[in-house]
């Protein structure tokens, strides 16, 4: 909104930084819920709350979508690539493969034996231009047909017949990290968590974006990994009570009041047991103090 925003030049307010993005909190929870609200499938509300739950940690989305790239990044591919294995994808590979990317980005791998035509079909745009067709007839009227199908030739045979994996898996870890512009339509892991977690049309079982076919579920095991990395807490037999509590609180999904005498391990307990269930419950300490505005904030 304009309202929340300062000029340069304009008088001096502590609140004219209000919404620089340094003080971004993560995903907000109320809109992630509304986008819960539409999903059947209780492991990807989960999945979703888990994503929002880590949002809200330092590096917030940003740094979750770094380190899953630094973990996964062999995984990351098209559809076909996924499937495919190899280190070199012949001429048959690569056409299927450039069908999975995004228009613009088809004519970084034209291969041999294909004209700047093709290149074009391929890229879904028209043919080349009638003044390219003019000036191809000029050339040919005086150097003769054969000189001008030399010279296509020279120019198609300069293209390779295969690429290695390698050009192809860099291609979809640079879409990841930073995107590409407009055109090309991509945007990087970290945008893409975002709309997986807010925007009611993203389809987690045929949604993923091209350059991360197998995204679903390597969020998947990316939670899992999580899960077990931050669950190593020493639990003492009290807070085995109140990990069991807690269990039946949500099998049974009512609440439940637990009550003891303090500094003996009960809010360890409950944060360890939060930590190892990050899509379905939250610990919130609420300080002391008898009056309603504390309790609120």
């Amino acid at each position: 909104m304009s309202t929340r925003k300062a000029k340069d030049d304009s008088v001096y307010h502590q609140n004219r930084y209000a919404s620089s993005p340094e003080f971004e909190r993560g995903l907000i929870a109320n809109l992630v819920a509304r986008r819960c609200e539409v999903l059947g499938d209780k492991a990807e509300r989960e999945l979703i709350w888990f994503i929002q739950y880590l949002s809200h940690r330092p590096g917030g989305v940003a740094a979750m979508a770094a380190e899953i790239i630094a973990r996964f990044g062999n995984r990351l591919g098209t559809p076909t690539m996924m499937k495919s294995g190899c280190e070199i994808y012949q001429a048959e590979e690569v056409r299927k493969i450039r069908e999975e990317l995004p228009p613009m980005l088809r004519r970084r791998f034209p291969l041999r034996g294909e004209s700047p035509d093709d290149i074009r079909r391929v890229c879904g745009g028209p043919p080349l231009p009638g003044m390219v067709y003019e000036l191809r007839k000029l050339y040919e009227e005086e150097a003769g047909y054969a000189a001008a199908e030399a010279r296509e030739r020279e120019e198609t045979a300069g293209h390779p017949s295969s690429y290695p994996a390698a050009a192809l898996l860099a291609l979809c870890r640079e879409a990841a990290t930073t995107g590409f512009d407009d055109k090309n339509d991509t945007d990087n892991l970290e945008t893409e968590l975002c709309n997986l977690c807010l925007d009611p049309g993203w389809n987690l079982t045929s949604g993923c974006p091209w350059y991360f076919a197998g995204l679903v579920n390597v969020l998947g095991e990316y939670r899992r990994q999580w899960i077990a990395e931050n669950s190593g807490a020493f639990v003492t037999t009290l807070g085995r009570k109140v990990c069991e509590t807690l269990d039946y609180t949500l099998y049974g999904r009512r609440l439940a009041l637990l009550e003891g005498n303090a500094r003996l391990g009960k809010s360890f307990a409950a944060r360890a047991w939060c930590l190892q269930h990050p899509g379905l419950a939250r610990f919130v300490e609420v300080p002391p103090g008898n009056d309603d505005t504390s309790f609120f904030r």
